[in-house]
């Protein structure tokens, strides 16, 4: 159906004829409201669905870019952080493998000092006859074995070393 303002009447053109509103037929009055097409109708509302997601994306924008600042601060110091962690804990694994060689060099010389020791307590008890010595203390310098009555026995603290305070009674 086509539509045509003709001044104050409206008519339509339909299959068989004109038709003419307010010759014959009561005359409405019309509702004065401006025409829009449902195409015009879909435009205005995408633009204020538009405008309503542009704003929407705006304000997200900010706070992203607030929080792409904290995020991007946050990351940064916790990198630095796992650095500087990370760093340390070489420094010391380091330092652990140090003092693990070091112990275990001188573990080794400790060995090789007790061998040492060792066949030098033997090369001296080697050259020194047991009997030789007894017949040389009890002839050349006159040692005796001691009496019973030269032996006094007493109960003492277990210490490494022993003082004499006074003297003992009964040796004299």
């Amino acid at each position: 159906m086509a539509e045509r303002w003709d001044g104050k009447e409206k008519s339509y053109m339909r299959e068989y004829g004109t038709y003419i509103d307010g010759n014959t037929v009561r005359k409405l009055e019309p509702v004065r409201e401006p025409l829009i097409l449902p195409e015009e109708h879909e435009q205005s509302n995408e633009k204020e669905q538009q405008k309503t997601v542009r704003k929407k994306r705006k304000a997200t924008r900010k706070a992203t870019r607030r929080m792409d600042l904290f995020s991007t601060l946050f990351l940064s110091v916790m990198v630095i952080v796992t650095v500087v962690v990370s760093v340390k804990f070489l420094a010391t694994q380091s330092k652990v493998t140090t003092m693990k060689n070091k112990i275990n060099d001188l573990e080794s010389q400790i060995v090789t000092m007790k061998e040492e020791n060792k066949l030098a307590k033997d090369e001296l008890t080697a050259d020194v006859d047991l009997d030789y010595v007894y017949e040389y203390a009890t002839k050349v310098l006159g040692m005796k074995h001691p009496g019973k009555k030269q032996v006094i026995k007493y109960q003492g603290k277990e210490s490494d070393s022993v003082q004499q305070f006074g003297d003992i009674p009964g040796a004299n």
